[in-house]
């Protein structure tokens, strides 16, 4: 034999296995700028955890007089004019309307 017993073999085989079954999970996204297609897959209803799992940190994160939820700012990437993706959420973390906005500039 070549040194390995083979309950040692039968361990790495099942590592090996294991390492090229198993996805390997992308790390979350660095915030502040998403793509379009990132900017698309925001739907109503998302709780805000969902929405930083997948976006990343926000850009800057306001809270408006009039409303009672926060809402995220990021930019978006890959657009001829420069725009914005702006999320409500309700008091309770949930996605109340996702707007993409172009930038005015002065």
């Amino acid at each position: 034999m070549s040194g390995f017993s083979t309950g040692a073999l039968a361990a790495a085989l099942c590592l090996a296995a294991l390492a090229t079954a198993t996805p390997a999970r992308a790390a979350p996204p660095a915030g502040h700028s998403v793509t379009r297609a990132q900017s698309a897959s925001i739907q109503r209803g998302m709780a805000q955890a969902e929405v930083r799992e997948r976006l990343g940190p926000p850009a800057k994160v306001l809270q408006f007089p009039t409303r009672a939820g926060q809402t995220w700012v990021y930019t978006v990437l890959g657009s001829a004019d420069p725009r914005t993706l702006e999320i409500d959420f309700t008091p309770i973390g949930m996605v109340s309307a996702v707007t993409e906005r172009v930038v005015e500039s002065n």
